[in-house]
């Protein structure tokens, strides 16, 4: 009887173990949810500010306003700062490659020619 007991006993913790787990399980998935909605929700923002100012940078009329112009002309700046890194990356890029391939090239150094003691 002192078994059965005590095995309720056990079995009642693990239970309200269980459940205090499940419980911040629960909460845990619940706030995960919430933080992709909002990265989602972030996201579809930064998409639409891309076609806003895609617009404006495409309407003539809107692109002559002073405060629009500048950040225009800081797009385009930042852009040619973009093409000028990428291209340093591809003179790398090629620079590396011309090096492996000049290794590639090298002839191999012939083998020694074996000692006469060694044909015995």
């Amino acid at each position: 009887m002192d078994h059965k007991k005590m095995l309720d006993n056990l079995r009642k913790e693990v239970n309200v173990a269980l459940s205090k787990v499940f419980d911040e399980v629960g909460k845990a998935t619940k706030v995960s949810g919430h933080r992709l909605a909002i990265n989602s929700l972030k996201s579809d923002i930064r998409e639409q500010k891309e076609k806003l100012g895609t617009m404006v940078c495409e309407n003539e009329e809107l692109s002559q306003l002073p405060e629009l112009r500048d950040v225009v002309a800081r797009i385009v700046a930042l852009q040619e700062e973009i093409e000028k890194r990428e291209e340093k990356i591809r003179k790398m890029k090629e620079r590396e490659n011309a090096a492996e391939d000049d290794i590639e090239d090298e002839p191999e150094e012939p083998a020694e020619p074996e000692s006469p003691e060694e044909e015995r």
